[in-house]
């Protein structure tokens, strides 16, 4: 018999590890020497950075350092990638704007991280991580996904006009709209596939440290593929060969995709591990969770189904706006339009469709 063979059973060898609590997540391992990282994170979801005062902070107990992306740029610390941008009907580029690790300038989500504190303690680091002192000046934020063109809404980046990251499409308009200049019946149906949050039993995590011998930087984090990873923190953020990082990753308590993306946490626990010359932990709580995970969909569909007499379909018609968030992850783009829209027909006989995103 073939070992994968269609309707055999597949028998699991993981099971009693885990259900004997055998498992090895992010937060069971625990190095020589490590330091805890805390994060600042804003509680406005648009506002300008006009001040970080970190000198209380750094006076506290047990704090080893406090970094902001002042550090970051000093160190040359490339920016979070998006590794598939999508193209506009014109063939341009979309808009893709910087990613620091740490925010620069402006938040533009609630959770948006700004700085960082290393303590010896989680409880130092948490503390001190209340005695950096942010100024804020507050803009106005766009939280309704159908009305994020309007033209009366604030602009979240300069360079995407009227909050538009592409214009894109797929399908053949000239043959859907003879379609449906031939149908005996056009239906029509605007559809809001809800925001999603993945909500997985293990939050994210990492533990970074910097090998004394090599200087190879090596990474523990829950993920969904390593390889990935690593590439882009060798290519994109610390512009070295990808043999001198590490990236290692045991048991996943859950993802649901939201854990294939490189974080801006990753890179900043990385950076402080090299720089202090100690391993660095990073584990968020559940709050931070909700509001820093990559959330999903949040779509706004307007569909049109030409019919003929017989109710048979002749072609469909769907324009779509696309919450994109605030920062585009690795691969957002993709997943909104061609990975979405290659399931979008289903199972059914459509002679032509026509998509724009």
């Amino acid at each position: 018999m073939q070992k994968f063979g269609i309707g055999q059973p597949v028998t699991r060898v993981e099971d009693t590890r885990f259900t004997t609590g055998h498992g090895s997540y992010i937060d069971d391992l625990n190095l020589e020497d490590q330091a805890y990282a805390i994060f600042v994170r804003s509680p406005h979801a648009h506002a300008l950075i006009k001040n970080i005062d970190t000198k209380d902070a750094r006076t506290l107990p047990g704090v080893v350092a406090v970094y902001t992306v002042e550090d970051l740029k000093a160190d040359n610390i490339g920016d979070v990638p998006c590794g598939a941008p999508a193209m506009n009907k014109d063939g341009s580029p979309c808009v893709m704007p910087p990613r620091p690790a740490l925010a620069e300038a402006a938040v533009r989500h609630v959770g948006d991280a700004i700085a960082v504190v290393i303590a010896e303690t989680i409880e130092q680091a948490k503390d001190a991580a209340e005695q950096v002192w942010i100024d804020y000046e507050l803009l106005d934020a766009v939280v309704e996904t159908s009305r994020a063109m309007d033209s009366e809404v604030t602009q979240i980046w300069e360079q995407a006009e009227n909050n538009r990251c592409f214009d894109w499409e797929a399908g053949n308009v000239e043959a859907t709209e003879k379609a449906f200049s031939n149908a005996a019946k056009v239906v029509e149906l605007t559809l809001i596939n809800n925001r999603v949050v993945p909500t997985s039993v293990e939050t994210r995590g990492a533990i970074a440290f910097s090998e004394p011998e090599t200087g190879r930087l090596v990474l523990h984090v829950s993920c969904q593929g390593v390889h990935l990873m690593r590439r882009l923190l060798a290519n994109a953020i610390f512009n070295c060969p990808e043999e001198e990082i590490h990236v290692l990753c045991k048991d996943v308590g859950g993802g649901f995709g939201m854990k294939i993306f490189l974080f801006p946490e990753y890179v900043v626990a990385l950076y402080a591990a090299r720089k202090i010359g100690r391993p660095v932990k990073w584990i968020s709580d559940r709050s931070e969770a909700f509001v820093c995970d990559s959330h999903g969909r949040d779509h706004v569909s307007h569909l049109q189904l030409a019919l003929d007499a017989n109710a048979k379909i002749l072609g469909l018609k769907v324009n779509t706006i696309a919450n994109l968030g605030a920062y585009l992850s690795n691969f957002s783009p993709f997943v909104a339009t061609a990975a979405g829209v290659s399931m979008l027909v289903g199972c059914y006989s459509i002679p032509t469709a026509y998509v724009n995103v």
